[in-house]
């Protein structure tokens, strides 16, 4: 299989041997290359793009954190894609694709009683919707610190009181309080693109 850059010069090859014989072609070549480059530009910056098609919406919708909250009380989401599949179509995916990246992730990171999934989840939209590795650390870390200051930790285990026997953290709630943070976060990262 080819990538886009090897594609590229394949083309060009094709194209370039053609207008040694074909002087008209060249700016046919010209307009190819131009769109090629063009092309590459938005590629780099997909999930940019896409969460500003989405901005509009985004600032004008209502709150998803009922919705991503009855996810997690159906049964059928683990608290990261309660979370992930809720927001997913910001990051530019769908939520089955969505759910897909988070099946792992439940009960604090797959059963390990690790990071709060809900937290995981939020992660994953603010990865794609910042497109930049320090943006997408600064975000997250802002968001646990969040986190962590009203629910006390940001550790499934001591949030289900696993251990103690006191939990401090319903699942629902913590799934509500990420949602809440996260679009805190997209909300940030918008303006932050202006």
């Amino acid at each position: 299989m080819f990538t886009s850059n090897s594609r590229i010069l394949r083309c060009f090859f094709v194209l370039f041997g053609a207008f040694c014989f074909h002087p008209q072609l060249c700016s046919s070549l010209h307009a190819f290359v131009f769109k090629q480059k063009s092309l590459e530009q938005n590629s780099k910056n997909h999930s940019q793009l896409i969460f500003a098609s989405y901005l509009h919406k985004y600032t004008t919708m209502e709150s998803r954190i009922k919705l991503a909250r009855e996810r997690k009380a159906s049964g059928k989401f683990n608290c990261a894609q309660s979370v992930a599949c809720t927001y997913a179509d910001l990051a530019g995916i769908t939520p089955e694709t969505a759910g897909a990246m988070t099946n792992a992730f439940g009960a604090g990171m797959g059963n390990n009683e690790g990071t709060c999934g809900s937290i995981v989840g939020a992660g994953m939209i603010i990865g794609m919707v910042a497109g930049d590795r320090v943006k997408a650390m600064k975000a997250m870390r802002g968001l646990m610190e969040r986190f962590a200051e009203r629910n006390g930790s940001t550790t499934c285990r001591h949030l289900k009181g696993i251990g103690t026997g006191v939990p401090t953290r319903a699942c629902n709630d913590c799934v509500s309080d990420a949602s809440e943070f996260l679009e805190d976060t997209l909300l940030t990262l918008s303006r932050e693109e202006k």
